[in-house]
């Protein structure tokens, strides 16, 4: 189950830039310049996710999660 899901998450980002999630809700992933991330970064994307208390990251006022802070993309609306 564990590759299952941080498969789905690498190979609809690094394909697509969305999940299932983000074509629903209108947004993308992209660098932190707009460009369309790298498949490492989405790879470091996704396991940054393994963070501990990793959720807690978006309490802060800038409210950018970890998983996006460190691999240096963003999440933005495409529509």
């Amino acid at each position: 189950a564990f590759g299952t899901i941080f498969g789905y998450y690498i190979i609809m980002e690094a394909a697509f830039g969305k999940t299932l999630g983000k074509f629903v809700t209108g947004t993308k992933v992209v660098t932190e310049n707009g460009d369309k991330p790298t498949t490492g970064a989405i790879v470091g994307r996704t396991l940054c996710r393994l963070i501990p208390f990793e959720a807690f990251s978006l309490l802060g006022s800038k409210a950018v999660g970890w998983h996006d802070s460190i691999p240096g993309t963003r999440v933005i609306r495409d529509r």
